[in-house]
């Protein structure tokens, strides 16, 4: 699987062959049209933006109590893992409270979309038949759980990082090794999940006679970047896991290996969101069906088999092969962490990989049903569209609440005092993906919750302390001045 799935390019070649086709066109129009449905669905979060969990000590601290103290918090006690992080608080702490907070919503989603075009590029640069890369880049930018990285600043991070992987493979395959260098560093230093993956993502895409050279470099420079984040790890907890742990990490509980997938790649949020949205999915199903059986002859030329069902099985065996590699080895350091992460914007990448082996795939064989593959292909899109819509809608529910909550703190208290929270519920919307990171709130998570206080009233609290739901309220902390139950912050009126 070295060059290219059916029309690769010749050996050695930096330039695409193809001129301009009616497929590409009409794939390009396709990629411009769920761009557009993609903007449509962010525009509440867009409009109504507010900070979310980490976003608010980093928003505030750096800007009003100075970066050294930040630091000192311990609210990013990553050491020099991920430095790609210091851009976010940047980021944040110089714009949150001077400009509309859509904006900085706006520079990930920004960033998610330069990720569906840069791997359109890579796809064109292998020699991937139209309209299948622009297919790929559709599938990207509607992942149904991508709301976290496409919407938060505080996964800025993980947009970037593609980004600039698909870029240094880009230049892989160009045989621009200053550029492979930096735009490389630039991904592992944003992203460490591409530290094992990117190597073997280098040596898939350059061509046979530099394959050894563009392994070797890539894979030269993430040993140094794992060295380096062995020798500062930080103090967070899944940094500082000592390496016999980690290696049992790797063998123990086997399952999360299909639990992993099956909660974060989305099929289960589509059904439930499509269970609650009822009757409206039937008529969103039914509208996608109908245009997808036009859009499929449209889009997808007619094409035959050219090849005997043995080679034809080998095209398919070989591309869906790579991906296990690539998965396996993207989900490698979440495997050796202890506790592993669950989370969909930790999915992403994995993601990304699926849409890239599904265009290279899918221009690999023959489709003579276009009009059914038509139908499913933009049902599925609608139904993404409609979790990503789903998700959108409980951001900005949940931060009206918070701010409700914070307005009702803060006139229950005074500057400095110690509030105690009581039976503070997991989630503030309902329904809701509870595993999803929309459906959690600031005052669910202690380290968020004074500064959302803060951020919300201006309030500048003691201490916070929060107890669960069905826990009564906090037993430490009975220095307290105020305790409240969570629940009449929600009944208060006159709140936004």
């Amino acid at each position: 699987m070295s060059a290219a799935p059916p029309a690769a390019s010749p050996a050695g070649s930096t330039t695409r062959s193809a001129p301009p086709s009616p497929a590409r066109s009409r794939g390009r129009w396709l990629f411009a049209g769920a761009v557009l449905l993609l903007a449509v669905v962010s525009l509440p979060v867009l409009l109504n933006g507010a900070p979310h969990l980490d976003d608010f000590a980093r928003c505030l601290v750096p800007a009003e109590e100075g970066w050294s103290t930040y630091l000192d918090m311990g609210v990013d006690p990553s050491g020099i893992v991920r430095p790609a992080k210091f851009l976010e608080v940047g980021l944040l702490s110089a714009l949150c409270q001077r400009v509309p907070f859509g904006l900085l919503v706006a520079v990930p989603l920004a960033l998610t979309i330069l990720v569906g075009a840069a791997l359109i590029g890579l796809l064109e640069d292998l020699g991937v038949a139209a309209p299948w890369p622009q297919l790929a880049g559709v599938a990207w930018l509607l992942y149904p759980l991508g709301a976290e990285s496409a919407w938060w600043p505080s996964a800025l991070h993980i947009p970037l990082g593609l980004g600039l992987a698909l870029l240094a493979l880009r230049a892989v395959r160009r045989r621009r090794w200053a550029a492979t260098t930096l735009l490389t560093l630039g991904a592992f230093l944003s992203l460490e999940q591409a530290l094992f993956a990117l190597p073997l993502a280098a040596a898939m895409v350059a061509d046979a006679d530099v394959r050894r050279r563009a392994a070797g470099l890539v894979g030269v420079l993430a040993v140094a970047l794992i060295v380096a984040y062995g020798v500062a790890p930080g103090e967070e907890s899944l940094a500082v896991v000592p390496l016999p742990e980690r290696v049992a990490s790797l063998f123990a509980d086997p399952a999360w290996l299909l639990r992993f997938p099956a909660k974060t790649s989305g099929p289960a949020a589509v059904a439930l969101v499509a269970w609650w949205w009822l009757p409206v999915t039937g008529v969103v199903v039914a509208v996608a069906a109908l245009a997808g059986t036009r859009i499929g002859p449209w889009l997808l030329p007619p094409t035959a088999p050219r090849h005997g069902s043995a080679q034809r099985g080998l095209r398919v065996a070989m591309p869906l092969l790579a991906l296990l590699a690539v998965v396996a080895l993207l989900h490698l350091p979440m495997q050796s962490t202890v506790p592993r992460v669950e989370s969909p914007r930790a999915f992403a990448p994995s993601w990304l990989a699926v849409a890239a082996v599904g265009g290279w795939l899918g221009s690999a064989l023959p489709w003579r049903r276009r009009r059914l593959l038509g139908a499913v292909g933009v049902v599925a899109a609608a139904l993404s569209l409609q979790t990503l819509a789903f998700q959108g809608l409980t951001r900005v529910t949940t931060a009206n609440l918070e701010a409700q909550a914070a307005l009702a703190i803060a006139d229950r208290t005074a500057d400095g005092q110690a509030v105690a929270l009581c039976d503070v519920p997991v989630t503030l919307v309902h329904p809701a993906l509870r595993w999803t990171p929309y459906a959690q709130h600031a005052y669910a998570a202690e380290h968020a919750t004074r500064h959302a206080i803060r951020f919300y009233s201006q309030r500048r609290l003691d201490a916070v302390a929060v107890a669960a739901r069905g826990d009564g309220c906090p037993e430490r902390r009975t220095e307290a001045d105020v305790r409240v139950p969570f629940a009449a912050l929600m009944a208060d009126e006159g709140r936004p």
